[in-house]
């Protein structure tokens, strides 16, 4: 993530990741299943309320 770091705020990342940690600075997050984006939100938001994506922390 340092070596994107000094980016952000210059142009738009498309960032496809599986650790949580790459994604936790992203402004927005896109959930996806089978193709389909099933939720979106920041960080912040995706831990307030329930769903699929914090439903992958109980795994």
């Amino acid at each position: 993530m340092q070596s994107i770091d000094h980016l952000q705020g210059d142009l738009t990342i498309l960032m496809i990741a599986h650790r949580f940690t790459t994604i936790e600075r992203a402004d927005i997050i896109y959930l996806m299943e089978e193709g389909h984006v099933v939720e979106s939100g920041s960080w912040e938001e995706f831990n307030g309320r329930k769903g699929r994506f914090k439903g992958l922390f109980s795994v």
